[in-house]
């Protein structure tokens, strides 16, 4: 094993027993039960405490590692963070670079496409990217790693290529059916995947995403488009089949066919990704879901957004939350009652995009509305500026999540191409 895989291992090494030691020890065992919490007496209906022996040791160790490089404190720091901080006067410049370098840590199954001297050639089946991954222990150890075998790894950069974090899971698939089955339904599930570690995906994703906004605009005639909720399948899936032709032409122009005669023939045949399914089913019920697309956000859904949006243009109807002053009372004494406003306040999955929505259609509305929800003075309030300090409470996962596109660069058929190859 050459020097720099010795140093990578002895500073995890470190890390790692800074993070096993006596002072995480009761977050270390708090977390551990959260993390496993499916373990419980059935009895009793309470968590057990969990303990190390009841996992697989690779269970235990992604868990130390993710412990160690990704979990975020009360103050936002990670025991990564403590480790370079409270070390840094005793590590090189080198050892503080790679340090810092892991907290781009992630994890992902991996084809083998050849086997190094020392590492593994690979390509990373959700995003197709391709890593050389190197072991910190010897290569030896790891003989039973075949070309094209799968794996799944937690893998960090050092140098000029990644290292292995954690342990490594091969993965037995009896077919390659299954492999790809396995793939298709993760990615189409968790498309978010593609992105990461993959900042060219994520340019080339917007773009893409760009387009399709612009092709929903024309669809529909505006950004928004409502519609009842047994019909959001239907109208959905018709702007879908309009916008797949010139999507699947900027992909082919993004990722080019090695053989041309890959081209082709697959717009008749067109799917909307099943992933859909479900938002149909849970929408279907409501008298009225709207749809929005934005550039950065992509599309989203909105239950109920007739009467949200009415709360906002002043067509008020009954069963909005908005009771106007009466006449020759100041606007002041407006009265917000609990219902729409505040489901959509409340709830987590709706994005703050839709309030802004609202601000940019009714302003003086919008303005009157949101301040007395959020108990907030109007006077030079600037809602680019000011807005976020309001929405916070209910939106900070939105505030504190980067956003990624909504759409991949790349058609499923290339994730089946890559799993087939060889």
């Amino acid at each position: 094993m050459n020097f720099e895989l010795i140093r990578a291992s002895e500073l995890k090494s470190q890390l790692i027993e800074f993070a096993y030691s006596q002072r995480f020890k009761d977050l270390h065992d708090k977390v551990l039960t959260t993390v496993f919490a499916d373990m419980k007496n059935y009895e009793t209906g309470q968590i057990e405490t969990v303990k190390v022996d009841q996992l697989s040791p690779e269970e235990y160790f992604n868990f130390l590692d993710w412990f160690a490089l990704e979990l975020k404190h009360t103050d936002g720091r990670s025991i990564l963070d403590y480790f370079i901080e409270e070390n840094k006067d005793a590590l090189c410049e080198d050892d503080a670079e790679a340090l810092n370098r892991w907290r781009d840590v992630f994890e992902s199954t991996f084809k083998v496409k050849n086997i190094l001297e020392d590492g593994f050639h690979v390509i990373n089946l959700f995003n197709l990217k391709e890593y050389i991954i190197k072991p910190t222990v010897s290569i030896e150890e790891l003989k039973t790693i075949d070309k094209n075998s799968f794996i799944n790894a937690r893998i960090v950069p050092y140098k000029n290529y990644h290292i292995f974090s954690g342990a490594i899971l091969q993965l037995g698939f009896e077919t390659i059916n299954d492999t790809i089955d396995y793939i298709v339904e993760i990615m189409s599930q968790q498309p978010a995947l593609y992105f990461q570690d993959n900042n060219e995906g994520v340019t080339a994703g917007f773009m893409l995403q760009k387009k399709e906004c612009e092709i929903f605009k024309q669809h529909f005639g505006d950004e928004i488009f409502i519609c009842e909720g047994y019909n959001l399948k239907k109208n959905y899936e018709e702007f879908y089949i309009k916008a797949y032709p010139a999507i699947k032409e900027m992909r082919t122009l993004l990722h080019p066919p090695k053989n041309p005669s890959e081209t082709g023939g697959e717009e008749d045949n067109i799917e909307v990704p099943h992933g859909f399914d479900e938002i149909f089913n849970k929408y279907r019920d409501f008298e009225t879901v709207a749809m929005i697309y934005d550039d950065i956000e992509g599309i989203n859904f909105y239950p109920d957004f007739d009467k949200f949006q009415r709360l906002f243009s002043g067509d008020y109807i009954e069963q909005v939350d908005f009771i106007p002053p009466e006449k020759g009372m100041p606007k002041e004494t407006c009265e917000i009652k609990p219902g729409i406003l505040l489901d959509y306040l409340r709830d987590e999955s709706i994005s703050p995009l839709v309030f802004k929505k609202m601000y940019d259609r009714y302003p003086g509305n919008a303005l009157l509305i949101l301040s007395n929800a959020l108990n907030f003075n109007p006077k030079d309030f600037n809602y680019d500026v000011d807005i976020e300090k309001y929405l916070f409470t209910y939106k900070s996962y939105y505030y504190k999540t980067k956003p990624i596109p909504s759409i991949l660069p790349v058609d499923i058929q290339d994730f089946i191409k890559e799993i087939i190859a060889d």
